[in-house]
């Protein structure tokens, strides 16, 4: 799986496109570089695309991963927009609600404008 940066026409927020097939440790490795590049270049908001990722996880796999990204990115982040496909609506929801609950304001949607609305609100 491969991050790969998108120079925005809006430098308020890192604009990433992500593709591969999906596992927790190349994930996970994938969002302390965000955390990184949130830290060193002042962005407060992400933009992650990843409608070109093959997912394939369970229940406890997305708890514990997202619990894992909310952690990370709390106090570094205030906006998290991740754009995927429908077929993943109900894990994603479920993804969307573990971050919540840790205090990360992160949210999927399906389309980009739609995405890009909300962290710009």
């Amino acid at each position: 799986m491969n991050y790969r940066e998108i120079k925005p026409d809006n430098p308020d927020y890192l604009h990433l496109r992500c593709s591969g097939v999906w596992d927790s440790d190349s994930s996970k490795l994938g969002w302390q570089d965000i955390a990184d590049k949130l830290k060193r270049n002042g962005y407060g908001k992400v933009l992650l695309d990843e409608r070109e990722v093959e997912m394939e996880t369970s229940v406890s796999i997305d708890f514990r991963h997202a619990g894992f990204v909310a952690d990370l990115l709390r106090g570094i982040c205030s906006k998290v927009a991740i754009i995927d496909v429908a077929e993943n609506s109900e894990a994603n929801a479920f993804y969307e609600t573990v971050c919540v609950n840790r205090i990360l304001n992160l949210k999927f949607f399906l389309l980009e404008e739609d995405a890009i609305d909300w962290l710009m609100e």
